[in-house]
């Protein structure tokens, strides 16, 4: 089912798009928990791969990429609660980025939505595939021949599996990337 979302969602992006560059990008960082998700856990690891639709002097840009984002429970306890057990995230998300057009250090804004799969030690998640938005910004530019970026997002999860009873849990991922 999965697949059959993914393969829909690219077949219907505006036909402009398939004339435009496309280049990979992939970045790495830490995912720092809070809300419901932060308090029983520690910061971990957060890993993107995906590609760049656009030219990277257009204003607007998409981005469609694959997420692993890992949260370390502190307490290692066998019970059945999810608010205290290690968390994986696992998605696949579209973002939008908006800035200046320019070959220096430029700023810009990003904005993006997904759908994601989270997973806890000892817990079973009864939602499934559930969808996520983000927001944030980040700093692009140049490094010899490739670009290069550094990104802050508030990202949250749209259930509450991880974060407790009725809790939205959000975690902010902090990467640094290149494009190629």
């Amino acid at each position: 089912m999965r697949l059959v979302i993914c393969i829909a969602l690219l077949a219907f992006l505006p036909a402009h798009l398939r004339a435009q560059a496309v280049s990979p990008v992939v970045s790495f960082g830490l995912a720092n928990p809070s809300g419901g998700l932060g308090e029983f856990r520690s910061t971990g690891p957060v890993a993107r791969a995906g590609v760049v639709l656009g030219h990277p002097r257009r204003v607007s840009q998409w981005r469609i990429e694959m997420e692993y984002a890992r949260m370390t429970g502190r307490e290692q306890s066998p019970s059945l609660d999810s608010r205290d057990a290690d968390i994986t995230s696992l998605g696949l998300f579209g973002t939008v980025t908006i800035g200046p057009r320019t070959p220096r250090l430029a700023p810009y804004f990003a904005i993006g939505a997904g759908l994601q799969r989270l997973n806890t030690v000892g817990a079973r998640n009864p939602y499934g595939t559930t969808p996520g938005v983000r927001t944030g910004f980040g700093l692009t530019g140049r490094h010899r021949t490739r670009l290069v970026f550094v990104e802050v997002l508030l990202h949250a999860n749209l259930t509450d599996h991880g974060a407790g009873d009725y809790a939205i849990g959000y975690y902010f991922p902090v990467v640094a990337g290149v494009r190629f």
